[in-house]
């Protein structure tokens, strides 16, 4: 699809030739934008809207309380931390007709659209594979992918088209800078007009919407909160809810998964701590309600030796000398993915010897 195709807007491309037609076309639309939200600026009495509300559905859930049915969530994480590689793999668990992920519920499957502004095609193409293993198992739905240059704004009604050709439940859009690279990242004002525009199209088309985005300089070792993205500062009072995915001082391999603002349900308590898998490349569930500054680095501390109680530190540590794959160990000795992490950071402090190092596919996972 290109703004010049034929079947486009006659008008639209005539008015792309001419800056003076651009111009009118551009007030004409704002004009037609202001006489709708005259018309919907009534008021309503508030026992008939406590009535309605009252027999509206239950929200159901595109990824338990972190992406609830029609929501606009922002999700701001650390470069490299392998927020793509998480996104894509919600997109194919709802589009696969899972019913569950990383422990969170699943009720409402259907098609999915990732638009991808970061990565290109090519570099796209080979992330997807190494996650995209076909199970035989057949869905009706879809992930679907639309790799694009240039900003949204330019693309805004084919992106309307597939909305309306597919009725996505969920939109992902990687990332917000690149998205709308036209427009100043660090202005409110800048960025309270594109997102609002895309926020109109997703309240008339129903989608949950997850914007991808980056966290602002030198902030890994901050205690999260949805200050915590780069840009204006207006960007995270614009959507429904928000979380991030930070790196963990402890393992690695170690992600926590953060749920902080909401508009539809309570903050979390604690963080949900969860693996990237250095085979596979896809997060697995390992614990629930965890303390972050545990995780932090200014926090980073050796665990109490009495963690070692059951003796299996020198058992773990012989065999990750012997890149023995974690998960081969954890089955091995009956223990958890943090346990080996703690005998791992109690190595590191002087309690247990050297440090082993891990296989070269375990190091190398963590850069995604």
């Amino acid at each position: 699809m290109h703004p010049s195709d034929p079947s486009g807007d006659t008008i639209s491309r005539i008015a792309a030739a001419d800056p003076v037609l651009s111009e009118l076309k551009q007030t004409i639309n704002s004009l037609t934008a202001s006489k709708a939200a005259v018309a919907d600026f009534t008021a309503r009495d508030a026992d008939e809207l406590a009535l309605e509300g009252k027999h509206l559905p239950e929200l159901r859930q595109v990824l338990g309380n972190y992406i609830p049915e029609g929501a606009a969530v922002l999700f701001p994480s650390e470069r490299g931390v392998g927020k793509t590689f998480f996104l894509m793999q919600i997109c194919l668990a709802v589009s696969k007709g899972h019913k569950n992920f990383l422990g969170e519920p699943i009720s409402l499957n259907g098609n999915t659209l990732y638009l991808d502004f970061e990565l290109g095609e090519r570099a796209f193409k080979r992330r997807l594979a190494k996650l995209y293993t076909p199970d035989g198992t057949p869905s009706p739905h879809r992930m679907l992918v639309v790799n694009a240059r240039g900003s949204l704004t330019r693309w805004m009604d084919e992106f309307s088209k597939l909305l309306e050709q597919y009725k996505p439940v969920l939109v992902v859009v990687d990332n917000l800078r690149t998205a709308f690279r036209e427009t100043d990242n660090e202005k409110n004002s800048a960025m309270t007009g594109v997102i609002s525009s895309l926020m109109d199209l997703k309240n008339h088309k129903g989608f949950a919407l997850v914007v991808a985005h980056h966290l602002k300089k030198n902030s890994f070792a901050s205690v999260t909160h949805s200050d915590l993205q780069s840009g204006a500062g207006a960007i995270t009072d614009l959507f429904d809810a928000d979380f991030f995915l930070r790196r963990s001082s402890q393992d690695k391999s170690y992600r926590l998964l953060i749920r902080k603002k909401s508009r539809f349900c309570e903050e979390a308590e604690g963080a949900k701590l969860i693996r990237l898998d250095p085979d596979s490349l896809w997060f697995e569930f390992v614990e629930e309600n965890v303390e972050e500054e545990e995780h932090l680095p200014a926090a980073g501390r050796a665990p109490s030796p009495k963690a070692n109680r059951d003796g299996k530190d020198e058992q773990i540590l012989s065999l990750l000398a012997q890149n023995v794959p974690q998960r081969q160990i954890v089955q091995q000795l009956g223990i958890s993915f943090r346990r080996i992490g703690e005998a791992q950071q109690r190595a590191g402090a002087g309690e247990a010897g050297p440090v082993a190092c891990g296989n070269k596919s375990a190091e190398s996972g963590s850069g995604f």
